[in-house]
């Protein structure tokens, strides 16, 4: 479990939750729909690390754990919050 700084937009410190299993293999990011959070996927997480897969979840800004800013929800923001995920933890390949 960490938490992730993503550094644009109107709120450029937004904290993000993330549940990262770790591990070699191939990296698979799960991304929750509204309402919900990281958590909905807490029944194939395991399944999927069982297969060899690293998998990460993270609660999108405004769900779950990670910060709920008054403005800054546009497709644009939720990209870049999922972009400063990959390159946090060096997923770009």
């Amino acid at each position: 479990m960490a938490e992730i700084v993503a550094h644009h937009g109107l709120f450029k410190n937004t904290n993000l939750h993330v549940d990262d299993t770790g591990g070699t293999g191939r990296p698979v990011v799960l991304i929750h729909g509204w309402p919900l959070s990281g958590e909905a996927f807490k029944n194939q997480v395991p399944a999927l690390q069982s297969a060899g897969y690293r998998v990460i979840t993270y609660d999108r800004r405004g769900f779950g754990r990670s910060d709920k800013p008054m403005t800054g929800y546009t497709y644009d923001t939720l990209t870049e919050d999922l972009q400063a995920l990959l390159e946090e933890l060096d997923l770009r390949t």
